[in-house]
């Protein structure tokens, strides 16, 4: 800020040369009134312009913290997902599995379980009281966690999920970057509601995250899942959906997505909007977007069908 200031005074004590009101060597001489009346008004204009600057930041952050609130009281705590470094990765049972088991990171990307006052880190041999399957099942899916490099086993013992697929805190803002938040509540509830045997079926879920839209969670065409505006927005049909995730029994796939809940909403609904069938993910188990207002939007959509139902 003093170097723009410096640039200003320089630039003024031209203007002053230029116009005759000072020598070369920097003497007042008669004052060109016309002159000093631009200059007053440069620095009045120049004043009003960081009252904006500041006005927009203060606005901005308002929004931010109004956003995080909602985040919070709606949807719960949460952790990153870059989904585009990990769908291929593993076996779909082994995915659903990772993502539940990635809800126990606390910012140092070390798994924990969370008591009042404290938190316990979680060990290798508690892994199956964790994900709650046999012997055989927690051995399989450990193996190819740590193989793949997901899963961490420190030399304390302790284990750490890889930052580069999940991470919990502040991360960059780039939206070209395939990442979700994922909610620990909503995430936890669906995995300890089902069987393991069910894990595979569950992935088919996480495996839409790449069709995800940007701001209203709806399952689109679009390269751009960013796009904000809803009529460019080209919805795939549940026929489609499920071609892509090889899918042959249509009326079975529906019926798998749409008995899932979570705290007893829909966690996915098919709604007409505009002639449009949209198919839409509750935002209580992951949610790409940063607007408010299409939270509140989506969050107002399937509480109206909770109270329909």
């Amino acid at each position: 800020m003093a170097g723009e200031y410096t640039a200003k005074i320089n630039d003024y004590v031209n203007i002053m040369k230029n116009n005759g009101l000072v020598t070369i060597d920097g003497e007042l001489i008669t004052p060109n009134i016309k002159c000093l009346e631009n200059i007053a008004m440069d620095f009045v204009n120049m004043e009003e312009q960081k009252k904006e600057k500041t006005q927009e930041i203060l606005q901005w952050q308002k929004e931010k913290t109004e956003f995080q609130e909602a985040i919070l009281d709606g949807c719960g705590h949460f952790y990153f997902n870059f989904y585009n470094r990990l769908l291929d990765k593993l076996k779909p049972q082994h995915l659903t599995r990772f993502l539940y088991l990635s809800c126990y990171i606390n910012y140092d990307n070390l798994l924990v379980i969370n008591k009042t006052t404290r938190h316990i880190p979680i060990y290798e041999e508690d892994l199956q009281s964790i994900l709650k399957l046999s012997r055989t099942e927690v051995y399989s899916t450990k193996i190819e966690l740590i193989e793949k490099e997901l899963l961490i086993i420190n030399d304390d013992k302790t284990l750490s999920i890889n930052p580069k697929y999940c991470k919990k805190g502040d991360i960059m803002k780039n939206k070209k970057i395939g990442k979700t938040r994922m909610f620990e509540n909503g995430i936890k509830e669906l995995y300890e509601k089902s069987k393991p045997t069910e894990h595979k079926q569950l992935a088919l879920l996480f495996q839409l995250l790449p069709y995800l839209n940007f701001g209203y969670n709806v399952i689109c065409k679009n390269e751009d899942v960013t796009q904000e505006v809803l009529e460019h927005i080209h919805p795939y049909t549940l026929n489609e959906i499920a071609d892509i995730l090889g899918q042959t029994n249509i009326t079975r796939f529906k019926k798998r997505l749409m008995d899932m809940t979570v705290n007893g909403e829909s966690v996915v609904c098919i709604n007409e909007i505009k002639n449009k069938k949209l198919i839409t993910i509750n935002p209580k188990v992951f949610y790409k977007g940063t607007r408010l207002e299409d939270l509140k939007y989506l969050q107002g959509l399937f509480n109206m069908r909770l109270n329909i139902d």
